[in-house]
């Protein structure tokens, strides 16, 4: 069985991102994570999406409330642990622990089935303990989107992308 967080074409890449603080207020029912979370990367991402310059690419979202998910994963509207995502992350040691083991494995079924060549890390320094080891998992390059500022990274994110 495909995991539901894949597209249908044979991708040769993945992009990481982490969960934005900004989201959707309504509906309060569940949406797609894609269009629930909001943000300057969300933005790039969907911008690029409708352009057509995602072909190949599958996308995950780490969240501290739900793990690794895929951009289709129905998410309701919930208020953030955390107002300061990129750099501190609101769970004790063991939470994070305990996550991060479930998102390794879940990535290690992901990485598997995609046959990534490169996987493309767009999370704050916080959010790298959620996926600590993922280099243990692939030989794929794995290039982490940096930048010294929220719109350096997005320029920087919106290169590596196209």
């Amino acid at each position: 069985m495909k995991p539901p967080f894949t597209s249908k074409t044979t991708s040769r890449r993945l992009l990481i991102m982490s969960e934005a603080v900004s989201k959707r207020h309504q509906p309060k029912e569940p949406i797609p994570a894609i269009e629930r979370y909001e943000g300057v990367f969300f933005g790039v991402v969907r911008k690029l999406k409708r352009e057509g310059k995602l072909q190949g690419v599958d996308i995950v979202i780490v969240s501290q409330e739900y793990g690794i998910i895929g951009p289709n994963s129905k998410v309701p509207y919930y208020e953030s642990k955390s107002k300061d995502f990129g750099s501190r992350i609101d769970l004790t040691k063991d939470e994070v622990e305990k996550i991060r083991r479930e998102n390794l494995v879940k990535l290690a079924s992901i990485i598997k089935e995609m046959h990534s060549s490169e996987i493309i890390i767009n999370v704050g320094k916080a959010y790298l303990k959620l996926i600590e080891g993922l280099e243990d998992l692939t030989r794929a390059k794995i290039i982490q989107v940096e930048g010294r500022s929220l719109g350096l990274k997005a320029k920087k994110l919106r290169e590596i992308m196209i």
